[in-house]
């Protein structure tokens, strides 16, 4: 990657730190003009799609374009890329290579992809150009740390001597954008730190072995492995001192924000949102209340169900996002089903970037016991990532209906062998059980489903989660050992009070404009 350009991109985000809240608006406003020109000139589906928007009318807005969906970009991939050598195929088929993790496609652009937890995967491209884009939003917005005095100058000496040790607990075993954010690095960074990659489907206590031996001094990884680690270093079988702590692709909750500050009180955390489509998206700063959206290349917007905005404090039922430097597969206003609360009040930061807060998709650990009635952790993502290698597979969904007895629900594509899905599944989750010594005391049923069951309220599939209780851990409060589908569905009727409650005031914002009139 260009390091003179990451660089040069680095300082123009540091500078428009510093700008405020007008500048801002009027540098979204020329990106998003850019980013929509260029679509309309290199990229088919867009050129039809906007062939009646207009990016230099006095009054376009991101609202003059007509949103997209997953299924849109993907069914018209080959259309949608502005390179005609690129074809969704090929890219499919290079993913499937292992070998291939870190290295650039036709030598020219990076590709990620989804896990498919919303059904079937996405694959997205990015330029050379785009990538130093998003590895400089990374580096000055990913974490806004700011250490004390005696900190900063603790930390630049050992800088000046040493290599930081930088762990990442990830999914290693596809093209997911978070390993590769770390893998394809600068390489003065990789000279500057030691980068240690440890596998989320690693059995707890290697990790927490590995853990005690690097000693990192920051450490990223998912929240719901944050707080399985927390109970590990309150336990006492894990001993480690991060400078810090950010955490990424699932909620933090405040449950598990206050275990995880209370297992490294000297180690802030931080909180980034950002999506395989849309990498850091928003970010905590040091007040830790909410994160500011990088409103100056990406544009979020909270909407309801029928496409109309939210109003601030209220929480949306989905996302629209708009990349603004992304031109190798144009990204705007593609909806996104997270659930984002975009708020009104400046933070007292200083940041000219509104806040959001999100709650986007939540799914459960599953506590199990093992062979010795001890209760073992496991987290969703491994879940995901193995999922995702199954071929000929739709969608599926993964429920713990006992303590020790989990259900993979599936729909295999409509040219797939169903017997031959499922005993991928099988060989997947025997090679899991195995690593995780749990092969005589879980037990993993298989079904074959004509449609994967929806939430009756909110109308979206449930992925990942729990019909059980919570097992009892030590500081763990009552009330979150619920299960997590009851956990959900207290979640709901809040998020539908708040809805309720938006609708009371729009109704009596009409009856007042009927009497004045």
């Amino acid at each position: 990657m260009g390091l003179v350009r990451t660089i040069y991109y680095c300082l123009k985000l540091r500078h428009n730190d510093k700008q405020h809240v007008g500048k801002i608006q009027r540098i979204q406003r020329r990106n998003l003009q850019r980013a929509v020109r260029y679509a309309k000139s290199h990229s088919p589906f867009f050129r039809d799609l906007y062939k009646d928007v207009d990016p230099d009318s006095p009054d376009f807005s991101v609202r003059s374009l007509p949103p997209v969906t997953k299924d849109d970009m993907m069914e018209n991939f080959d259309s949608v890329v502005t390179d005609p050598r690129l074809n969704l195929e090929e890219v499919r088929e290079w993913t499937r290579d292992r070998g291939k993790l870190g290295r650039m496609f036709k030598r020219k652009y990076i590709v990620t992809h989804t896990s498919g937890t919303t059904g079937m995967p996405a694959y997205f491209v990015y330029s050379r150009k785009e990538w130093d884009w998003i590895q400089a939003l990374s580096v000055t917005r990913g974490i806004r740390y700011k250490p004390s005095f005696i900190d900063f100058w603790r930390h630049a000496v050992w800088v000046l001597f040493h290599r930081t040790r930088v762990a990442l607990i990830s999914v290693l075993g596809g093209h997911f954008v978070t390993y590769l954010l770390f893998l394809v690095t600068p390489k003065i960074a990789r000279k500057l730190s030691r980068f240690e990659f440890l596998s989320v489907v690693k059995p707890v206590p290697e990790l927490v072995a590995r853990l005690n031996q690097l000693d990192p001094h920051v450490l990223h990884c998912y929240p719901t492995m944050l707080e399985i680690l927390a109970h590990e270093q309150l336990e006492g079988r894990m001993n480690i001192k991060p400078w810090l702590i950010s955490s990424s692709s699932e909620p933090l909750t405040p449950t598990a924000r206050r275990r995880i500050e209370r297992a490294f009180p000297k180690s802030p955390i931080y909180e980034t949102y950002g999506t395989t489509e849309g990498i850091t998206l928003a970010s905590e700063c040091h007040h830790h209340s909410a994160m500011h959206v990088n409103t100056d290349h990406y544009i979020l917007e909270s909407v309801k169900d029928d496409g109309s905005p939210v109003e601030p404090g209220q929480a949306g039922d989905k996302v629209y996002l708009s990349c603004l430097f992304m031109r190798t597969m144009p990204l705007l206003r593609y909806e996104l089903t997270d659930v984002t609360i975009p708020l009104a009040e400046p933070c007292d930061c200083g940041l000219p970037f509104p806040l959001v807060k999100v709650r986007g998709r939540t799914d459960d650990i599953f506590w199990v016991y093992d062979q010795h009635k001890q209760p073992v952790a496991l987290p969703p993502i491994p879940f995901e990532a193995m999922l995702l290698e199954i071929d000929g597979m739709r969608q599926y969904q993964l429920v713990q209906e006992e303590r020790n007895r989990l259900m993979v629900y599936f729909r295999p594509n409509d040219d797939a062998d169903p017997a031959e899905v499922q005993g991928q599944i099988r060989k997947q989750f025997d090679r899991f059980l195995h690593e995780k010594q749990l092969v005589d005391c879980l037990q993993v049923g298989i079904q074959q489903v004509e449609d994967i069951q929806r939430d009756p309220k909110s109308g979206k599939i449930r992925q990942i989660f729990s019909r059980v209780e919570r097992l009892y851990l030590p500081g763990v409060p009552l009330g979150e050992r619920r299960s997590g589908e009851d956990r959900r569905l207290a979640r709901d009727k809040k998020l539908q009070g708040e809805r309720r409650s938006r609708q009371r005031r729009t109704d009596e914002d009409e009856d007042e404009e009927g009497e004045e009139q």
